[in-house]
């Protein structure tokens, strides 16, 4: 996975939220700008989805980590431990958030 793959992925979950908080012209805004909507609209919503930002990047910089050394598809017991937390973690995360969301009718 490519870091622009990684921003655009992000990118349209803060878009996501923002049109589920009924943040008005969100398509006009730049992601921090919707962020900071995002947290004047509804501060719990605001804290998941950084939340889930972090860990997701955590685990994209673990999987950078695990390349650059060019240990991809060979990790020892330690890194496969980390990897199967920081997914839960993101996992998680992502769940966490969605289960607060509005749902858009």
């Amino acid at each position: 996975m490519q870091l622009s793959e990684v921003e655009a992925i992000l990118g349209q979950a803060v878009r996501n939220v923002g049109s589920r908080l009924d943040v008005d012209d969100a398509e006009l805004y730049s992601v921090d700008e919707i962020r900071k909507h995002v947290q004047q609209k509804n501060n719990q919503v605001s804290e998941r989805l950084e939340a889930f930002i972090n860990d997701y990047w955590q685990w994209f910089n673990f999987h950078r980590r695990i390349e650059a050394q060019g240990k991809s598809g060979n990790l020892d017991w330690d890194e496969n431990d980390q990897l199967i937390s920081l997914i839960k973690n993101r996992d998680t995360a992502r769940q966490e958030l969605l289960k607060i969301l509005p749902v858009k009718t």
